[in-house]
């Protein structure tokens, strides 16, 4: 069937794989952020981002994604360029990634913003976790049109990797939702809910 499965660190996803691994995110993916207590959710500890932070900054960082998706291919050519080096696979590109987070690389701009707590705080995690889901499925929509060569051919910006294919943004978004999932989880002092979302692979 189209079930996700397991991703090996080696594999290069293809576009339905993607949309399979994005609809499970909006699904399972999503669930530590709804069973979380929402003191928890909207709680922030020794200056760190709370649960309600990081799911922000996923949807500011997710949604310039979908909107670049939607620009005419015409434009995207003349502002970054083509490829015909064909896109990295997890584990090369989760290193890349891991290497300018060592070298100094922060949110910047797509920092979430300094919001007080909602007056009802289970109502206020509710919607921002269903915007959240909303932001994903916005980019599922707009990578549908888009052929399968064309994901390794066209580029985008990326503040921490550069330029990278569009499949490959589209693998750091995935991987990304995890990363966030996985410091939160860790911050609670719990490990990362088993069964919640497909793991993303690492390198061993």
């Amino acid at each position: 069937g189209d079930a996700p499965t397991a991703e090996t660190p080696q594999a290069v996803p293809t576009k339905k794989r993607i949309l399979a691994m994005l609809a499970n995110l909006r699904g399972e993916g999503l669930e530590l952020w709804r069973r979380m207590e929402a003191e928890r959710f909207w709680s922030r500890h020794d200056r760190k981002w709370s649960p309600a932070d990081n799911v922000h900054h996923l949807m500011i960082s997710t949604a310039p994604v979908t909107l670049a998706l939607r620009i005419p291919r015409l434009m995207l050519r003349v502002c970054f360029g083509m490829t015909r080096t064909p896109s990295r696979n997890w584990e090369a590109l989760r290193s890349a990634y891991r290497d300018g987070l060592a070298a100094g690389a922060t949110a910047g701009r797509y920092a979430p913003p300094r919001e007080a707590v909602p007056v009802e705080p289970a109502a206020g995690q509710g919607r921002l976790v269903l915007q959240c889901e909303g932001t994903v499925l916005r980019l599922e929509k707009a990578i549908e049109p888009w052929r399968e060569q064309d994901l390794d051919r066209y580029r985008l910006p990326h503040p921490v990797l550069g330029r990278v294919t569009v499949r490959e943004m589209l693998m750091f978004t995935l991987f990304h939702f995890d990363h966030h999932r996985e410091i939160v989880a860790r911050r609670l002092e719990a490990s990362p809910l088993s069964g919640l979302a497909e793991r993303i692979p690492t390198s061993a």
